[in-house]
């Protein structure tokens, strides 16, 4: 569903909905509280729908769950699930499994870099595909800072688009122990990267989902 692109639009929603509506669905659950998310279902003629009573497009559904602001995101969702009249006792959260070969290229990386010392490694990942949800570089830049003379080293992560701000926030920081490799590792290398890592910090971003994976703070 190319919301942004191709189904973008009121058009576009029908599109989807029509597509739906073929494969005689009877039961809609749907965790996303938009109001797109919800005349989706409605339009493609969904008998049973099931949302939280916080939904922009509350009216549509058939049934409300009530919305827990406190409770982490999966124990949440699953929450969505007391309508159906059945609960998940066992909460797996989502796991990675970095290759052998992703784990070896991670292991030189570290080492070429100098680094032996796991429990000195922090990662820091800088961008954001929200400019909204970004914190300022020279924050980041004034926190790096603090963690080198500290004694940690911090290697900064994130994708091609953020080759340049992490090259920004290397050079303001004049210490030897910060590098970047955005842009250098795939999705399962930088996982294995970050679970080496004593914590992450980052915006509301993909590494701080793939943080909680790894198990790194």
């Amino acid at each position: 569903y190319d919301k942004r692109g191709w189904d973008s639009g009121f058009i576009g929603l029908l599109r989807q909905s029509k597509i739906l509506r073929k494969n005689n669905y009877d039961l809609a659950i749907v965790p996303h509280r938009s109001l797109r998310s919800a005349a989706l279902v409605r339009f493609a003629r969904i008998k049973r729908r099931i949302s939280f009573d916080k939904s922009t497009g509350r009216w549509l559904y058939t049934e409300l769950v009530h919305y827990e602001p406190f409770s982490h995101e999966i124990s949440r969702n699953l929450s969505l699930l007391a309508k159906l009249e059945f609960s998940v006792d066992k909460k797996e959260y989502p796991r990675l499994y970095p290759s052998f070969h992703d784990r070896k290229k991670v292991g030189h990386l570290l080492t070429e870099n100098g680094i032996q010392h796991i429990g000195q490694l922090i990662a820091v990942a800088p961008g954001s595909v929200w400019n909204t949800k970004r914190w300022l570089k020279e924050g980041y830049a004034t926190l790096i800072e603090k963690l080198t003379a500290k004694g940690f080293h911090v290697i900064l992560i994130g994708g091609n688009d953020d080759i340049d701000l992490c090259k920004q926030i290397n050079l303001a920081v004049p210490s030897k122990h910060v590098y970047s490799v955005a842009g250098k590792l795939t999705f399962l290398q930088s996982a294995e990267l970050i679970n080496r890592c004593k914590v992450l910090i980052s915006n509301d971003s993909a590494p701080m989902h793939i943080a909680a994976a790894v198990k790194t703070v």
